[in-house]
């Protein structure tokens, strides 16, 4: 098959990433889509797709902070998507709900902001500066990826579920790539060989699909120890206070549930991310509302089936986007090889439409999405034949 990821089109975007994180700058992309490939990008430096040089790769997670680094940017690119995928699926979530999210939200945020900032201050010094400020930055990793655990549970309650989505997805790069960067670079940075291992052990829990077994109390245990240990040095590490809060606010979330139940019904709390993500995609699937026709069917046959599978298309397209293409590269963050069947997912097709009012070719219908096949030769012409009406369409592909 021999399915290769485009290096000229990611590199470019990971040179702007690189040089915002090098730089502590931001690139101020509110677009959900748009973030979306810088994303995609980031996860494939992660997974060792594409070549690059950046000194930023050893905290792979400090490549979003040009992302998420300007003020509100997160909860503004999940407006968007929220506001999308609502509207869809006709599902609101409470402000009550909300104003939680907010919160956890901004706690990342800042978190990010926090991390990005230590980070750099570790890499700009030397010497027994540096190691004070490898201290710093093992104790500030520790306390941020706390933060996101607690986080998590309430991106993932059931009522909520399909629109939280693409905020758990963001938030579930966060955190597998906090571990990464944990498991690749820990040692270096001050953990012992036995908090390393724990970081693997819960990356494996996240990812796999047979998880890790036996070990979630061990595991959990081991986060509540580094965390308390954290929060006791944050004062002597001069952490501003707002940064505390919530690492004080994640130990306490920590030992109770969230406010909603994920999964007693669907069986989701257990399960690992990409599991999860696809989960919830399907079952919001079964939830999309049609589009209303724009013309009268009686008059213009086909136009309400179209207006159907636009309403799936959209949502399909959002959710590949901002979430399912994320879950196939979160398995391989950690060294795994990427095999060629998951670099076919990745080079799925995404469609939008149809804007007419003929679907007999449409790939996709209200029951299944699209089917993931082998890419098809580039399309070089189109030729349409129409007056009041289009009776006559000509696609060449190739060099045919």
């Amino acid at each position: 098959m021999g399915i290769k990821i485009s290096e000229k089109f990611l590199n470019n975007l990971t040179t702007k990433l690189i040089k915002a994180a090098d730089g502590g700058q931001q690139l101020g992309i509110t677009d959900p889509d748009e973030v979306g490939q810088y994303v995609c990008s980031v996860l494939a430096l992660g997974c060792e797709l594409i070549p690059v040089i950046g000194s930023s790769l050893s905290a792979l997670v400090t490549l979003l902070g040009g992302l998420f680094f300007h003020p509100n940017s997160t909860e503004k690119i999940w407006e968007k998507l929220r506001g999308r995928i609502e509207a869809l699926v006709d599902t609101k979530i409470t402000e009550t709900q909300m104003d939680i999210l907010r919160k956890k939200i901004r706690g990342l945020h800042d978190n990010m902001e926090n991390y990005t900032r230590v980070w750099e201050d570790y890499k700009d010094s030397s010497g027994e500066e540096q190691m004070r400020a490898r201290d710093t930055l093992k104790t500030t990793q520790i306390a941020f990826l706390s933060v996101v655990r607690a986080a998590i549970p309430e991106f993932r309650v059931e009522r909520f579920a399909v629109p939280s989505l693409p905020i758990f997805a963001l938030a579930a790069n966060i955190h597998l790539m906090l571990l990464s960067d944990g498991i690749r670079h820990g040692i270096t940075w001050g953990y012992s060989e036995k908090n390393v291992n724990t970081m693997r052990a819960e990356f494996k829990k996240k990812t796999s699909p047979q998880g890790v077994v036996g070990q979630a109390a061990r595991i959990a245990s081991e986060q509540s120890h580094l965390l308390k240990g954290a929060i006791a040095t944050a004062i002597d590490l001069e952490m501003p206070t707002n940064i505390v809060d919530t690492w004080k606010d994640a130990y306490s979330d920590l030992t109770v549930p969230a406010s909603g139940s994920a999964g007693n019904e669907e069986g989701y709390d257990d399960v690992d991310y990409a599991t999860y993500a696809y989960k919830v995609y399907r079952k919001g699937r079964g939830q999309v509302k049609p589009y209303r026709a724009e013309l009268n069917d009686a008059d213009n046959r086909g136009s309400t089936t179209a207006a159907t599978l636009r309403a799936y298309a959209d949502f399909d397209s959002s959710m590949v986007m901002n979430v399912l293409n994320y879950a196939e590269y979160w398995p391989y963050l950690a060294g795994d090889k990427m095999p060629e069947s998951v670099l076919k997912r990745l080079d799925r097709e995404i469609f939008f439409g149809p804007f007419g009012r003929h679907t007999t070719n449409a790939a996709w219908s209200e029951s299944s999405e699209a089917p993931i096949t082998d890419r098809g030769p580039r399309i070089t012409s189109a030729y349409v034949r129409g007056w009041n009406d289009i009776d006559g369409l000509q696609m060449r592909y190739g060099d045919t």
